[in-house]
């Protein structure tokens, strides 16, 4: 029953760190390697199951680094979580199922215990967890000590001094206690960090509307110009007839130059063939003019890029508008804003700087300095295995962005 038990935690650990994070290599290489990993799990002496315990769990660990992607922030919170939730699994089959009751009772506790185990982190924690990790750039530090203080509690609870030990009535009460607590700090914990995610999406949204307001705004006045255009027509054909029937032609010249003009001044700007960026453009130009901030915008693009409208709008429009609150805060006589959009070797490379106070003076911008708006922009980038850099000296705040495009 023990064996049995081991090949279905050896399982469980291989599952999980499988499917936490993407895998680095091919299948058949991952399997390999841990396939390599049970095959040790398993061979190790019962007599020393603390032991076994402790070097399977950091040999999982460095594993579970290597062999997959993603922030290593991220895989170790998720790996911390999965300890806690095994040990909590792992004690009440070796307290009160193992070795009690019939054989077919027992396979199927274990069975029943273990698949929750999966359930709760596959089904439930793991999708939860992806929808907000990220958003949590700067808070991770509280996350992750909430849920190592809880590790180090359930690990003294159930593996020191012997993994397989059995608890006594006090220590039982005392144990399941944590664990009821851990569970309600877990959905606090994912409250919190629901509340984080809603705030960038309603951030997300408020700009799309702005974006949604201005291209209608946009479109009414062109239809409204193309109807005064046509109602207009005939009286431009009345005078053009007329000063021909004078033979005045330089008049003619000059009223034909004079309407292109006009015609040319009521044209909406067009920064670009990207019509989602040049949405984003045209609401921020409104704004810098509104704010007396001198915009200098030079962008070469393709029309239709790898990223999604929504993504674009994440990145671009929260550049634009960390821009103009930093140039406005510049305490300079002609703040300004110079924005860059081209590609390179295949890559979309987005250059912002503007300028800024001057008390602002560092390489890379702080972790803490973050706000809704620069996590957004940073899991949206790295969404597209993109690289970011936010930097600032002598009165200017630079933004660069390189991502796949």
């Amino acid at each position: 029953m023990l064996m049995f038990y081991l090949v279905l935690t050896t399982i469980s650990h291989i599952c999980a760190s499988i499917f936490l994070a993407k895998p680095r290599f091919g299948k058949l290489l991952t399997v390999l390697i841990w396939g390599a990993f049970g095959v040790i799990f398993l061979a190790l002496p019962e007599e020393t199951a603390s032991i076994n315990y402790h070097l399977t769990l950091v040999l999982n660990f460095i594993l579970f680094l290597l062999v997959t992607k993603g922030r290593l922030v991220e895989k170790g919170f998720l790996f911390l979580n999965y300890v806690c939730m095994y040990n909590f699994c792992g004690a009440i089959l070796n307290c009160f199922v193992i070795g009690r009751g019939s054989i077919l009772i027992q396979v199927i506790m274990i069975l029943v215990i273990m698949g929750a185990l999966q359930y709760i982190m596959y089904g439930i924690y793991f999708p939860a967890f992806n929808k907000v990790s990220p958003y949590l750039n700067k808070d991770w530090p509280k996350y992750y000590a909430v849920v190592i203080i809880f590790f180090a509690l359930i690990m003294m609870e159930t593996v020191v001094p012997d993994v397989v030990r059995e608890m006594n009535v006090r220590e039982s009460i005392i144990f399941f206690t944590t664990i009821v607590a851990f569970l309600i700090t877990c959905i606090s914990m994912f409250s919190g960090m629901n509340h984080i995610a809603e705030l960038y999406k309603e951030k997300r949204e408020k700009v799309q509307m702005e974006l949604l307001s201005t291209q209608v705004e946009a479109q009414a006045k062109e239809v409204e110009t193309a109807r005064r255009n046509r109602h207009d027509i005939r009286h431009h054909y009345s005078m053009l007839l007329s000063y021909a029937k004078d033979g005045e032609v330089d008049r003619i010249i000059e009223y034909l130059e004079e309407q292109t003009e006009a015609i040319d001044s009521e044209k909406p700007l067009r920064f670009c063939e990207n019509d989602t960026i040049n949405n984003i453009i045209r609401v921020y130009h409104q704004k810098t003019e509104a704010g007396s901030i001198k915009l200098d915008v030079n962008v070469n693009i393709k029309p239709i890029l790898g990223v999604t409208n929504p993504d674009l709008v994440a990145i671009l429009a929260n550049i634009m508008e960390n821009a103009v609150h930093g140039a406005q805060d510049s305490n300079i006589l002609e703040p300004w804003i110079v924005l860059n959009i081209y590609h390179k070797e295949d890559r979309l490379v987005i250059n912002c700087e503007n300028s800024c106070d001057r008390k602002n003076d560092y390489t890379e911008m702080p972790n803490q300095s973050y706000g809704i708006g620069i996590n957004s922009i940073i899991s949206t980038v790295e969404k597209y295995s993109g690289s970011y850099r936010f930097s600032a000296s002598n009165g200017t705040f630079k933004c660069l962005l390189i991502m796949d495009a």
